[in-house]
């Protein structure tokens, strides 16, 4: 500023302006910001997406476990009698949640393995 009060350049009086601006309105004024904030929404949204796509996906398993009892799986490998004394199944009911755990847990562990894959290679 000068005597009289004024500014002696443009330039200093709008980034004073601006610094006022921000001081009085905060920071989200800027229109850099809003970008920042956008990529936060999306982020969100996608996080959102993800949890509803397991929810969803987790409560199609059990429906259809819960309407195809009768559906045993026929896996006798090692793994799976590993995973019945994990889980504690005595008798076939049992075996049946067993099962849809399982599944729940392939259907999560798949989810994580494409997000993983998605991020690795850059695709957002």
């Amino acid at each position: 500023m000068n005597a009289a009060g004024r500014f002696s350049d443009a330039s200093n009086g709008r980034a004073l302006f601006r610094m006022l601006s921000i001081c009085l309105h905060g920071p989200w004024d800027r229109d850099d910001s809003w970008r920042g904030i956008r990529r936060a929404s999306m982020a969100m949204l996608k996080m959102i997406l993800v949890v509803l796509w397991l929810a969803a996906a987790v409560a199609a398993n059990a429906v259809w476990w819960a309407t195809h009892p009768d559906v045993a799986p026929n896996l006798s490998g090692s793994p799976w009698r590993w995973w019945l004394s994990v889980y504690g199944a005595k008798n076939a009911s049992q075996e049946d949640d067993a099962a849809f755990v399982a599944s729940s847990l392939c259907i999560v562990l798949l989810t994580v393995m494409v997000l993983w894959w998605r991020h690795r290679t850059g695709r957002r």
